[in-house]
């Protein structure tokens, strides 16, 4: 029948095993056996939920999870050294220095700054050689750090110049202005005023 004798008989599976707090369960077994003789355990049928966690070996079949030590991240439910890079304890993956620095050796446990003028490169920091300058974390010619030093200067006294220029049009187009105003107004007093010399002018 299929009652509770087919539950009682029915083989235990990772489907249907409750999997501890702090894990999940996984669709591929962590055994290197068949569906048919794997054992249902938790070691074999979950994984650590946490992306920065792994399993402890040693507590199999029982399911322990830690994190990685500074230098090593989680790859393939084990914590593997980093080949480039660092990660600091607990990382979810090693991961690059920023420009400018290096990775400490052989540790990998963080990073470090390379010295004034050097660059970074891989695990190396570079200097240039003359006439080559550091800049944004590369080599280039210094003739280009003048040449856009001189461009930026010559940029700001263009425009300052274009600046007075304009003021100064400015300011003459006021001054005529006024001096068109000053000479229509004396001329209309003088018509209101009747003056001969303006009638005769007139």
């Amino acid at each position: 029948g299929s009652g509770p004798s087919y539950l009682a008989f029915r083989r235990a599976s990772c489907r249907t095993f409750s999997c501890p707090a702090g894990t999940t369960w996984t669709a591929t077994r962590r055994q290197n056996a068949s569906a048919a003789t794997a054992t249902v355990t938790a070691a074999s049928c979950c994984r650590c939920a946490a992306p920065n966690e792994v399993s402890i070996r040693s507590k199999e079949p029982d399911l322990e999870c830690m994190r990685c030590p500074a230098g090593r991240a989680p790859q393939d439910d084990r914590c593997d050294a980093c080949a480039s890079g660092f990660a600091q304890a607990g990382a979810v993956r090693c991961e690059d220095c920023p420009p400018g620095e290096v990775p400490l050796l052989p540790s990998r446990t963080d990073c470090r700054a390379c010295a004034p003028g050097h660059y970074s490169d891989g695990d190396m920091c570079r200097s240039c050689s003359f006439p080559l300058l550091v800049l944004d974390n590369t080599c280039v010619w210094w003739h280009l750090v003048l040449i856009i030093g001189l461009l930026a200067l010559s940029s700001g006294i263009i425009f300052l110049l274009h600046h007075m220029a304009k003021r100064h049009r400015r300011k003459r187009t006021e001054t005529r202005q006024e001096e068109v105003s000053r000479i229509l107004q004396e001329f209309e007093d003088e018509l209101w005023d009747e003056k001969p010399e303006t009638l005769n002018r007139l």
